[in-house]
């Protein structure tokens, strides 16, 4: 059934009005706070000392510092609390809030008209002796000379005439713009119970109906104000805070975040070491019938008998002689000499050129000219961090990135890398986020993203989805392995020496200069723990 409210155009009129009560209660926090704590200082000094409360001086000092210490205080308060509520609740449901928002104006207002007379108007009155002339009678001191003097930190006459002036311009401006809130959430809610009160009738329908519809539908408010709530604070923090206080809430925020994620690393590290249980070096079949029945094939294949025959072999075809047995294997391989042997292999196998030894891209196989295959593949999009994405040391990072993307304009610009191209295979939130034609549109591979791949025999045969899923595999582990780290991209240090110490790492896209923060990237360096290691280029 369709909806049928009196107004047609409320929710235009709500907005109209209600966003701009919001930026006010918003805009007016720091001048109250300020009015406040200087509101609040001046009473404390009056309340105890009697001299200060009466003859020579006008009693309305204290009636002003009272009254504005109580209901400063209040408002103060009162407009933090409702600032989030008054947006939930439009018009004329907010009426509540307009008279209490009067109220509080109103004693505000009489506070601050009390003190007018009493103090200058502005600081320059203040200066060249002329808090201590300020209303002198019959010889004695003035106002503000002997509330310095009883002050607990002995104020001089012209710091506290520049208070009580600073008091008196906060005051004034808080009820001038608490009462533009106050004025305008009544009169909005009059008008939209006048205009409803005519056309309800018209329409034949109640004002309780109506109420009851639109308050069903304050569910649908609350999602909005939640991003105008989240999307605020950015938008102030871009615009208004100095580079430099900007610089370090976002280094301490990404550190903060990096170690939280070197942390899960670490502990399902742990848990995986406690699960595997301590590794046994002397044999890799120990649970398949120990090293296999003997052949000769493989006592024939001693290391120097082998060396030989692999100088005439690819790598492999080297590979696929270490599949025969579990006894060729374990004389081609032995456990107790695998990696010295692996590269061995990479470097006596593939004859012919040695400048044409590759990597399969798919698998770690080592390919040349003679044993490889081209395949036309597109890459996935994480292969994009793999090319364009280079470490930085944590001093780089904050003086030449992070400092010059946080002074680019425009200011609400985001500091963060956005080059990486969307996935094709987007989640459920992505999907909902930004719609399935988006994904559809900006994911679809072109004909310039194919470029030929080199393959090796045993990925060949694979489905080009199939070696897709298996380059993405190796990139997230690539991506993720800290050894991947090695000279930072600005000052070219060794982010992997045991002078460097341990910290985050800050990556940067090549591209436009901005920190890519991928959950992807290693997120914490590790020194070399051993002069063999080398990092993975």
């Amino acid at each position: 059934m369709a909806r049928n409210n009196g107004l047609d155009n409320y929710g235009v009129i709500v907005g109209v009005v209600s966003i701009p009560i919001a930026v006010l209660r918003f805009a007016i926090f720091i001048p109250f706070a300020a009015y406040f704590g200087r509101v609040s200082k001046h009473w404390n000094v009056i309340k105890k000392h009697v001299e200060l409360q009466s003859a020579p001086y006008s009693p309305n000092y204290a009636k002003s510092a009272r009254l504005g210490h109580a209901w400063g205080k209040y408002g103060f308060y009162w407009n933090f609390v409702v600032w989030i509520p008054h947006l939930c609740l439009p018009p004329p449901f907010s009426l509540i809030f307009g008279i209490l928002d009067t109220a509080i104006t109103v004693m505000l207002s009489i506070s601050n008209h009390d003190l007018s007379p009493l103090v200058p108007h502005s600081t320059g009155a203040c200066k060249n002796g002329g808090a201590e002339k300020w209303q002198v009678s019959n010889g004695t001191k003035s106002f503000f000379t002997l509330a310095g003097e009883l002050n607990s930190t002995k104020a001089t006459p012209f710091k506290m005439c520049k208070s009580y002036v600073e008091e008196w311009q906060y005051g004034l401006s808080i009820v001038t713009i608490y009462g533009t809130i106050a004025g305008l959430n009544i009169l909005l809610s009059m008008l939209i119970c006048v205009i409803l009160l005519v056309q309800t009738r018209r329409k034949s329908q109640n004002m309780k109906s109506w109420a009851w519809e639109n308050l069903l539908s304050l569910p649908r408010l609350f999602f909005m104000v939640f991003i105008i709530i989240t999307w605020i604070p950015v938008a102030l923090f871009r615009c208004c805070l100095p580079t430099s206080w900007k610089a370090k809430a976002r280094y301490g925020r990404r550190y903060a975040m990096k170690a939280s994620q070197q942390a899960v690393s670490k502990s399902k590290e742990i848990k995986m070491k406690a699960f595997q249980g301590e590794k046994e070096t002397t044999s890799r079949y120990e649970n398949l019938s120990g090293e296999g029945k003997p052949t000769n094939l493989a006592d024939f294949l001693c290391y120097d008998i082998l060396m030989i025959i692999v100088e005439d072999l690819h790598y492999v075809d080297v590979m696929n002689l270490a599949r025969v047995s579990k006894s060729v294997r374990e004389a081609v391989l032995p456990a107790t000499d695998y990696a010295r042997r692996i590269q061995h292999f990479k470097r006596y196998s593939c004859p012919g050129n040695p400048s044409s030894k590759t990597e399969c891209w798919v698998c770690t196989n080592q390919v040349c000219d003679g044993c490889s295959h081209t395949r036309s593949l597109n890459h996935p999009h994480l292969f994009f961090h793999l090319s364009n994405c280079t470490p930085y040391c944590s001093t780089c990072y904050t003086t030449r990135t992070l400092s010059s993307t946080l002074h680019a304009k425009p200011r609400l610009q985001s500091p963060r890398c956005k080059c990486e191209p969307p996935t094709s295979t987007p989640n459920v939130f992505q999907t909902w986020w930004r719609g399935k034609a988006y994904y559809d549109t900006h994911s679809a591979p072109s004909a310039s993203s194919y470029l030929p791949r080199m393959v090796c025999t045993t990925c060949v045969g694979k489905s080009d989805t199939e070696i897709l899923e298996l380059r993405k595999k190796r990139t997230e582990r690539e991506l993720g392995d800290s050894r991947r780290v090695g000279k930072c991209g600005s000052c070219a240090v060794n982010l992997r020496t045991k002078e460097v110490k341990r910290g985050p790492v800050w990556w940067v896209c090549k591209k436009c200069l901005k920190e890519c923060t991928s959950a992807y990237h290693a997120p914490w360096g590790k020194g070399r723990e051993s002069d063999e290691e080398v990092a993975l280029d």
